[in-house]
């Protein structure tokens, strides 16, 4: 067995202003000092040790436990097995009545819970968002398999703004948390606030950092949702978890400490003060930008300087823009990442409304890193091309987009001035969206489109009503001179085709001259690329009505060199119209 201390207090150098411990060494009996850091690695162990310690009460747990992992005391989670879910979940401890839980009668977190907890007799979790829309501690969860790189990144950026903070390892093992404990109790804002930006700050040294991270803040939202307790956080030091070297607080090397009572009792806490000096020193280093933060007009001095350092970029144009990122810092690669990212509006509505945030991410990025078709090339949404060629100084481009089949189709239609005016507009570009009234005439519209590109078109409708509609206006404004490509039936016959196709329903019968797929049964399809692949021209109606999630499943597998988007209103209800333009 190692040397045992009983930590005493933590004192203050005169001459240095640095914290020092003070304690008892058990072997001499003699009283010491040491830097505080250092009196710290003093208490590193093996894993296997536990955490145990034989000279420290129940009381004193209980009092250190209490003054640093102070959520709710009114209420606190139980962990069980749903058998339903066939895994352990945690839900709010309650009072039973005939062997059922009364959701409105939740029990108070005691001493007596606390000490089940320390024991290894249960598991427990803190809500640490308080009834005030206050909290105590701020806890940044990382879970993914290289947590503990991104743990040293976020550390750093921490140390860099003199935030101090202490590392659990969770009790699954395969992730850690990030804890910074408060003097008093802060705005839940503001503690989140600190936590975005010290992420935020971490990306610009580890691309790994992912915007899920974003959503792994404890407490999870600014205010408490109506009728709900805010998300919780396992509480950490449970003895049967600590006895396998999880749930334990670790040092610079993850391993736990041997007494993790003593190292708890250093804990230093930080003032309001110094999270609102961390947070506008971390703001003013953070140069990211949101899509639509970004201008293509206007300079911004700090985050053009990333572009501006960039050398000479490959760029290959499939169905994504594939960017070669290997000679690039990681600050760039973030750079770019957050200009493929946009917020979600409905994190927002909902916590505006204090309801919960549950399933809805703070960011929505589109963003691919380390892209399986090209290793070491970063995908990013087509969309954004415009935006690159103004930003980066010197771009060199592959094109790989499918041109298609080659079609012989005649306009039979006549446009209007206004008509005309959009269809040149769409035709200058490769993409773009036509956002017209209802009854302007955008299908017609896009079958002169068609004729102009002459190539095998796609177009994605979002109901069977659209499909019959966009079937019938195409029989009447085109002529198509080419034969639908040749099909056959499991017994060997020829199939007969239209030469203006379907793929939806029952009818997935196409041409590969002209079709009209339906967006859901796209979204279901195993073989999708390859269906894709033979279309040159894809034009996706009523844009702002698609599922925003189907959409981007199915788009951003599009290799078509061309991609129009039509719409009534450019705005969705849930306002993920940058979806739509990226």
């Amino acid at each position: 067995m190692g040397k045992q201390f009983t930590f005493k207090t933590i004192a203050i150098d005169r001459k240095t202003g640095n914290k020092c411990a003070v304690y008892i060494d058990q072997q001499s009996h003699e009283m010491m000092v040491t830097p505080l850091a250092d009196f710290q690695s003093l208490l590193s162990a093996p894993a296997s040790s536990g955490g145990a310690s034989g000279h420290w009460s129940e009381e004193e747990k209980l009092s250190i436990f209490r003054s640093l992992f102070k959520g709710r005391d009114d209420v606190y989670a139980k962990r069980y097995f749903n058998k339903r879910a066939g895994r352990y979940v945690y839900s709010p401890a309650t009072r039973f009545k005939d062997g059922r839980p009364m959701r409105d009668k939740t029990l108070p977190l005691t001493d007596n819970v606390i000490k089940d907890h320390l024991n290894g007799k249960q598991f427990i979790g803190i809500y640490p968002l308080l009834k005030d829309d206050t909290t105590n501690f701020l806890v940044i969860d990382i879970d993914k398999s290289n947590w503990q790189m991104i743990i040293k990144s976020l550390k750093k950026v921490a140390s860099q703004q003199g935030v101090p903070v202490f590392i659990e390892c969770s009790q699954s093992g395969n992730g850690g948390h990030l804890w910074v404990f408060f003097e008093h109790t802060l705005t839940a804002k503001l503690a989140r606030q600190l936590g975005q930006q010290l992420l935020e700050r971490a990306m610009a040294i580890n691309p790994e950092i992912s915007f899920a991270a974003f959503d792994r803040l404890f407490p999870n939202q600014d205010t408490m949702p109506s009728g709900g307790y805010g998300n919780l956080i396992a509480a950490p030091l449970q003895l049967e978890r600590l006895r396998q070297g999880r749930s334990a607080f670790i040092d610079e090397n993850f391993k736990p400490y041997r007494d993790q009572w003593a190292y708890l009792s250093t804990v230093t806490k930080i003032s309001e003060k110094q999270v609102q000096d961390a947070i506008i020193a971390l703001a003013s280093k953070n140069t990211f930008r949101l899509f639509n933060e970004i201008s293509q007009t206007q300079p911004d001095l700090l985050a053009d300087k990333t572009f501006k350092t960039m050398g000479k970029i490959k760029i290959i144009r499939r169905e994504q823009l594939f960017l070669d990122s290997h000679n690039l810092t990681h600050k760039q690669i973030m750079t770019l990442c957050w200009m493929a990212t946009f917020s979600n509006p409905e994190f927002y509505i909902k916590q505006r409304q204090r309801r919960s945030t549950w399933n809805s991410p703070r960011y929505i990025s589109l963003a691919t890193q380390d892209s399986k078709r090209y290793p070491g090339y970063l995908g990013l949404p087509r969309g954004i091309e415009n935006l690159l060629v103004e930003k980066i100084p010197e771009i060199t481009w592959t094109d790989k987009t499918t041109n298609g089949r080659s079609l012989h189709v005649t306009f039979t239609g006549e446009l209007f001035a206004e008509q005309q005016l959009a269809q040149q507009s769409m035709l200058r570009g490769n993409m773009g969206v036509l956002s017209a009234r209802t009854g302007f005439g955008k299908t017609v519209i896009a079958a002169s489109m068609i004729a102009e590109r002459a190539v095998s078109t796609l177009i994605i409708v979002n109901n069977l009503e659209l499909a019959e509609q966009w079937q019938k206006q195409l029989n009447q404004f085109l002529e198509i001179d080419d034969d639908p490509w040749t099909e056959y039936t499991p017994t060997g016959r020829k199939r007969r085709k239209q030469k203006i196709g379907t793929y939806y329903g029952s009818r997935k019968n196409t041409s590969r001259l002209v079709d009209i797929a339906n967006i859901q049964t796209l979204a279901r399809l195993d073989a999708l690329p390859e269906f894709l692949s033979h279309y040159g021209m894809v034009i996706i109606d009523e844009v702002h009505h698609v599922a925003a999630r189907t959409f981007d499943e199915v788009v951003s597998q599009v290799p078509a060199k061309y991609i129009y988007g039509l719409s009534a209103t450019p705005y969705r209800r849930d306002g993920w119209q940058p979806n739509i333009f990226m």
